[in-house]
């Protein structure tokens, strides 16, 4: 099997060939042990060249070998590896002594010698999709290989045999596969598992709600379950007549979103202009007509068209707006269970419509609504509870969407990893302080800015750029926000949750 994996350079073929002689080496030194046990693993977390491991296994041998003082476990491609050994009797086992890519399924199991207890005689290169809960489909066959094929007692700057750069060619397309399927974690239109669930539901539904704490994309997946829906890709959403979007705000009414009167200068209505500047100039005065709005335009469209094609309208900051004052009498119109002709409601200016004044507003079946919502949004009343019966209710949560938005900003998996981990311990902390709790977590939206001008991983400005300052509008006017500030950066910076009850202090929360 002759092929070229990109990025892949002759000294990461003699790395590769120097890993497994470790591990065929090191495997034969744990056979003369015969007592201890543990489970002996190598790691590959942010911490470089680190070894992970429980004492009692051959511990002086682990923590000195020089392998562990170098990045020979980290490929091209963001590909790693884990080595793990098991003491005693099962350490001649290919399912307790093993590599594997991290994180994943795609492992190098050896095969010993019936001979000859704790030698190994060959490698399997295989993806266990036995073993993976969501496996991953199309991988490459398994391939097997001898330690005679391999050639590892080679001096180290020769030239690596042509089935060694095979196997480790195989590992890597392998890896490659299992990228491509879990970078999407795609069931259908490049649609993630969880945007997927929430997809259904609106079918279910008609009418959904995404809130959530701030910064975990909910404008953004609802987009995605948009354009899934309507069948066309994010960047032709907004062109698509079956797409409508508006952000509600205080100001925002009914006149906005269902019609209202809005001034026109006769003169532009003389010459064919059918809504008017609104300015009267030396040539016409100013008059009002009724104007359809927002909503209203878009059920226009969708009551004209092939009812079985879906029409979503996204309503961003739905809790924004003063609800019963926009949508007025479409509280009824908008349950799911009143759509259709048997909804119709007679709307404020239906005296004034010019085709039929007794004209009638209704919602189509074919019609779906995604509001989104963040929940510590303090500049507005509790959701008006007459709407709350008539939406479902998603939360979003931080770890919801994580995943999926921090490999759209293309980090390596190692910093990726570390974005993570700081971003659990950060919102872990934030839950456990009082005054606070679960809805005031970041979401991954705010991690996304780690990189600095020159594409360098920068935590500090993350830090004091993005993430200070919405911590300390949250702490704002509390005794004791510089002390739980000075706790949430240290959860920050080590990657660990810290105790962030302990530095409250009785008064104002």
């Amino acid at each position: 099997m002759s092929v070229f994996i990109e990025n892949v350079t002759e000294n990461d073929y003699r790395r590769f060939r120097a890993m497994l002689k470790f591990f065929v080496d090191q495997a034969a030194r744990n056979q003369k042990i015969v007592d201890g046990g543990g489970h002996m693993v190598y790691t590959t977390s942010h911490k470089r060249g680190s070894g992970e491991y429980k004492p009692g296994f051959y511990d002086h041998y682990h923590k000195n070998h020089p392998a562990l003082k170098e990045d020979w476990y980290k490929f091209p491609n963001d590909l790693c590896y884990r080595i793990a050994f098991r003491g005693n009797w099962w350490m001649n086992t290919p399912g307790t002594t093993y590599i594997n890519i991290c994180r994943t399924w795609i492992n190098i199991r050896p095969e010993f010698s019936d001979e000859l207890a704790g030698k190994i005689i060959g490698f399997h290169s295989v993806y266990r999709a036995d073993r993976d809960d969501d496996p991953v489909a199309g991988m490459p066959e398994e391939e097997s290989y001898t330690i005679e094929d391999l050639e590892l007692d080679a001096d180290p700057n020769d030239e690596v045999t042509s089935k060694l750069r095979q196997m480790f060619n195989h590992q890597e397309l392998m890896w490659k596969c299992y990228r491509r399927a879990r970078e999407k974690e795609s069931v259908a239109g490049g649609l993630t598992k969880f945007e997927w669930k929430v997809r259904q539901a609106l079918l279910n539904d008609k009418n959904i709600v995404l809130h959530g704490a701030p910064g975990t994309g909910k404008t953004y997946m609802a987009f995605n379950i948009a354009a899934n829906l309507i069948g066309v890709s994010r960047e032709e959403l907004n062109g698509s007549d079956r797409f409508g979007f508006v952000q509600f705000h205080p100001s925002y009414d009914y006149t906005d979103f269902v019609e209202g009167l809005r001034p026109y200068t006769i003169s532009d209505a003389q010459d064919g202009d059918e809504t008017g500047s609104g300015r009267a100039d030396a040539g016409g005065a100013v008059g009002f007509r009724l104007v359809p709005g927002v909503f209203t335009a878009f059920i226009a469209r969708a009551q004209e068209d092939d009812k079985s094609k879906p029409y979503v309208f996204v309503i961003d900051e739905i809790n924004r707006g003063d609800i019963a004052r926009i949508f007025g009498e479409l509280f009824f119109a908008i349950d799911p269970g009143y759509r259709g002709i048997r909804g119709s409601v007679t709307t404020q200016y239906a005296n004034m419509h010019d085709e039929d004044e007794y004209q009638k507003f209704y919602i189509p079946e074919n019609v779906y609504i995604i509001g989104t919502m963040n929940d510590i949004d303090r500049s507005v009343d509790t959701f008006d509870f007459a709407m709350r019966r008539r939406f479902r209710f998603i939360e979003v949560g931080a770890k919801n969407t994580q995943e999926d938005i921090l490999r759209g900003v293309g980090y390596s998996d190692a910093n990726r990893e570390e974005i993570t981990e700081r971003m659990d311990a950060l919102n872990e902390t934030i839950t456990g302080v009082p005054g606070l709790g679960p809805e005031y977590v970041l979401g991954a939206s705010y991690f996304t800015k780690a990189q600095d001008e020159d594409v360098q991983i920068d935590f500090e400005r993350l830090w004091s750029d993005f993430l200070e300052p919405l911590l300390k509008e949250y702490l704002r006017g509390r005794d004791d926000a510089e002390n739980v500030l000075d706790t949430l950066k240290d959860a920050y910076d080590s990657g660990r949750v810290a105790d962030s009850s302990k530095d409250t202090v009785s008064g104002n929360i």
